[in-house]
């Protein structure tokens, strides 16, 4: 799984970026991603990094609500 940089933006421009949703091929990627990243940033995921794989999000009953913080 690759982070594309959006190249658009400029240093400084983080704030225009509300969140990024990440997809994994399957859970074991998802979580092989997940442990580096933590492992990184002392045990925490990045605030606005939204970590999902193919599996979670063609499942119908994937709650899209509770990744966009929406209320039901």
């Amino acid at each position: 799984m690759r982070l594309h940089r959006l190249a658009h933006l400029g240093a400084g421009d983080a704030d225009r970026v509300d969140f990024v949703i990440a997809v994994a091929a399957n859970k074991r990627h998802r979580a092989a991603v997940q442990r580096a990243l933590e492992e990184k940033n002392g045990g925490r995921m990045p605030g606005r990094l939204v970590l999902t794989d193919f599996d979670m999000i063609v499942d119908p009953e994937f709650d899209w609500a509770s990744v966009f913080e929406l209320p039901l």
